[in-house]
């Protein structure tokens, strides 16, 4: 294993379940320093979205929230990733004790994401 974990970052995922309205979800609370390279939210099934019925997926740090959000808009195929924007630098640095939360918001009447999920790819940098 390298001393940076570069080739060994965990993957994380997170099981949002059914999403039928706007809410924000607690995925992870870092326990060491680190560094969120890659975020992406997923279902299991096809998700309609006809421009003006959809959600946006947006991530946060302690509250303050990170890059742009994310549309899905032109719908979502099933089992697909929707990458989240991690902001400028394209991955979110954590100190320990940050927690990041997932912010759905509904626009219009969105399609119910039936089996939703959040896939993090997140690489320990620190104590």
């Amino acid at each position: 294993m390298s001393g940076n974990n570069e080739n060994n970052r965990p993957q994380v995922m997170y099981r949002l379940g059914a999403i039928s309205q706007t809410g924000t979800y607690l995925p992870l609370v870092a326990h060491k320093k680190c560094r969120l390279k890659k975020a992406s939210v997923h279902d299991t099934a096809v998700i309609a979205a006809d421009g003006v019925n959809h959600y946006s997926f947006q991530l946060a740090v302690n509250g303050v929230l990170a890059g742009s959000p994310v549309l899905n808009s032109a719908g979502l195929a099933a089992r697909a990733p929707l990458n989240l924007n991690l902001g400028s630098s394209g991955y979110l640095d954590l100190a320990k004790d940050d927690v990041v939360t997932l912010v759905v918001t509904e626009i219009g009447a969105g399609a119910v994401l039936t089996e939703a999920s959040l896939a993090m790819d997140v690489q320990i940098v620190g104590n």
